[in-house]
């Protein structure tokens, strides 16, 4: 099912305006005036780079939205977008502050898109061509959308740390997957391990990059550090059976690869179907977190 994005009232003076008149009537007439001064007629070219610009601009706006098996589909000339239904949290038609910081987005003769902030509604992702069919939708977004929006909140977070970062609700099919009220065999209190985990606050993410940022420097630790981690990743689109054994919240290669940094005397060891949670993992992998952590402690600590 497709949806025609259509230019409102605004966007069509400006593309009518600003778009055809300034962008390609003034340079043409400025290069006809030139030319008759100069007799270079090599001047006339002087509007193709203006009519190029247009041209790019048209591509990279929204045109429509199609509804697919996988998702919705941001239709443009170039760099169509999918959200796949399983990142929407979900849609409402409640007006909302859309407006904010645009140097982080583009504001085009054709409509509004890009990521952009404003200190009510924080960051959020614009593909709109008019204001007066607006459906807003709360998503988990892609990596580019999460790492900008961790870096707007921990810059928020150092004069509001107890303000809430919309959209970081956690993927249930993780906690899911190990209680045994759903696919899992483990019971434990949903109320301190939910489903969809717990407010994230901009305090707390700046607190998180302040430590990433220290562990990427370095923490020369002088005692024996043990880091485990599954052998494999995966971010789950909905149930599947790689839930059971990979680490579904975090990813384990990039552990490995800063863990180095951490001191000098630092053991890795990969556990094989590892979940995120490594000692609710299964039986089979269980089996290797305790065996590594008991030869770690008989090669490292004191008898």
């Amino acid at each position: 099912m497709h949806f025609p994005a259509s230019l409102g009232r605004k966007q069509r003076l400006l593309a009518g305006v600003l778009g055809i008149g300034l962008g390609f009537g003034l340079p043409f007439l400025l290069s006809v005036a030139m030319v008759a001064a100069s007799g270079e007629l090599s001047l006339l070219i002087l509007p193709l780079p203006f009519l190029g610009a247009l041209w790019v601009i048209q591509g990279l706006a929204p045109s429509g939205y199609t509804l697919e098996q996988e998702g919705v589909r941001i239709e443009r000339r170039w760099r169509r977008r999918l959200i796949p239904y399983a990142t929407i949290l979900g849609c409402d038609r409640r007006r909302r502050p859309i407006g904010g910081l645009l140097a982080a987005g583009i504001n085009s003769l054709f409509g509004s898109h890009g990521p952009r902030w404003n200190p009510r509604s924080g960051w959020h992702y614009l593909a709109i061509t008019n204001t007066d069919d607006l459906v807003f939708l709360e998503i988990r977004g892609g990596w580019a959308a999460r790492n900008v929006a961790s870096r707007g909140l921990a810059g928020l977070g150092r004069v509001r740390p107890y303000a809430k970062a919309p959209g970081t609700k956690l993927d249930p099919e993780y906690v899911r997957s190990i209680h045994r009220d759903f696919r899992g065999t483990w019971d434990f209190d949903l109320r301190w391990k939910p489903e969809y985990g717990f407010p994230v606050y901009a305090g707390w993410i700046a607190a998180v990059r302040r430590g990433q940022r220290r562990v990427a420097s370095g923490l020369a630790i002088d005692v024996p550090v043990l880091v485990m981690a599954s052998t494999r990743g995966h971010r789950p689109r909905g149930w599947d059976e790689r839930l059971r054994t990979s680490d579904a919240v975090l990813d384990p290669d990039a552990i490995v690869r800063v863990a180095p940094r951490l001191g000098p005397d630092v053991t890795i060891v990969r556990i094989d179907g590892g979940l995120h949670d490594l000692m609710l993992s299964g039986e089979t992998a269980r089996a290797q977190v305790v065996a590594a952590l008991d030869r770690w402690m008989r090669a490292c600590l004191p008898p």
